[in-house]
């Protein structure tokens, strides 16, 4: 409809449109703004919904404070509660988590008569209240020699399973260079005279002995020793994997002394010595 100079002195700015239909909008936008009801505005998409509620804000009595727009359909409904009223801190970042559990303790008492006339001994230092840093047997070994801590790594090809028995996979794994060997700081390998492919002995503090061979790389602690995929298998019925790379647990311990006593988890490291085998 066309417009003359009397539509043209109702427009707003950041609103544009001079029919009878927009000045209606816009006459409303002056009523609903100098109120502090709450204003639904309801249209397709695309339509200017969001022009006339910043409409509303600029003519309003908070119109020196902030318009915050909120694309309601990009958030989680989970989360839109907290998003629009916010939240306590630590709900989702800067968290927090107890590290006093008063409950410790008790649960040591009440463990005891059980455990001790079986001969199991609970550490009190296991079950403080606060917590504490208790080293596992590995790290308390100050023997000469025994320069590195062995650990355990998810192979990227394989998944401690039958995926070693798969003949694409164990072709892949002889092909990458970590998969069947042993994994050691290139540096303190040359200091040691070790290249890659040496064959070398890996002899816990406890005596127990593995085999492999190493493959120098930078990626790894000069303190650590790592052995990937738990392979190594012995078994008759696998007889793809049957001797392949390094049985990991070969070096780990059983026993009371090398559990957890709160989680009864096995200790999975171990201090070993690395010898090159001629």
């Amino acid at each position: 409809e066309p417009a003359d100079s009397s539509e043209l002195a109702t427009e707003m700015e950041g609103v544009i449109g001079r029919s009878r239909a927009m000045r209606q909008v816009l006459d409303m936008v002056r009523r609903v703004a100098s109120t502090s009801a709450t204003v639904l505005i309801c249209g397709e998409s695309g339509t200017g919904k969001e022009v006339i509620a910043r409409a509303i804000h600029q003519h309003s009595p908070s119109s020196s404070k902030a318009f915050v727009a909120i694309d309601c359909t990009s958030i989680p409904h989970n989360l839109m509660e907290s998003e629009l009223f916010g939240h306590e801190r630590g709900a989702f970042t800067d968290a927090r988590t107890p590290i006093y559990w008063e409950f410790m303790p008790i649960h040591r008492e009440q463990m005891l008569p059980i455990a001790e006339p079986r001969g199991f001994d609970i550490p009190a230092e296991h079950y403080d209240a606060l917590a504490n840093w208790l080293p596992c047997k590995s790290h308390e070994c100050k023997r000469e020699g025994f320069d590195f801590y062995t650990f355990y790594y998810r192979d990227t090809l394989h998944t401690n399973s039958f995926t070693m028995e798969n003949a694409w996979l164990d072709e892949a794994a002889q092909m990458d260079p970590f998969s069947y060997n042993i994994a050691l700081n290139a540096s303190v390998g040359a200091k040691k005279g070790l290249k890659t492919g040496d064959r070398i002995e890996v002899e816990s503090d406890a005596g127990r002995k593995i085999y492999g061979f190493v493959k120098l790389t930078e990626t790894i602690h000069p303190e650590g020793l790592g052995i990937a995929a738990l392979c190594g298998h012995w078994a008759d019925g696998l007889p793809k994997a049957k001797g392949k790379g390094v049985f990991y647990n070969d070096l780990l311990e059983m026993g009371w002394d090398y559990m957890n006593p709160v989680n009864l988890s096995l200790d999975l490291c171990a201090k070993v010595k690395v010898t090159k085998v001629s």
